[in-house]
């Protein structure tokens, strides 16, 4: 079962150095919006299938076990191109967000899959 939370360590827990959540896409989607983030880089760890990301207009699959890393400021977005759900985790550093900043934005890749079960065909 999905924890109500995908924050594994909040800005809190790491004394503002990093911040990591989990984000779950379901098969066939995509993120709403390509973005940035002037305030922390992230490093996407790809957790159990392949998602396929755009950062500056260049296109990475990344697989399990794989990373990528998108730089402060850098617009970039994703999508999972497969017909299985994928997981990658986020590490967000320095840690400067949590739970509230998905609230506040209300985004995400999918507002019903942020806590939705794991369908059958995926590995949890």
């Amino acid at each position: 079962m999905r924890s109500a939370s995908p924050f594994l360590i909040e800005a809190a827990d790491s004394d503002g150095t990093a911040s990591v959540f989990e984000c779950y896409v379901p098969a066939n989607a995509s993120m709403p919006a390509p973005h940035g983030h002037d305030g922390f880089k992230e490093t996407i760890y790809e957790l159990d299938r392949v998602t396929t990301w755009t950062i500056d207009g260049q296109t990475i699959e990344i697989g399990p076990g794989e990373a990528v890393r998108v730089p402060r400021g850098h617009i970039h977005g994703f999508e999972n191109h497969r017909s299985v759900d994928a997981t990658f985790l986020a590490i967000a550093t320095p840690g400067v967000f949590g739970p509230a900043y998905f609230r506040e934005i209300d985004c995400g890749v999918d507002a019903r899959a942020r806590h939705q079960q794991p369908g059958p065909d995926s590995p949890r």
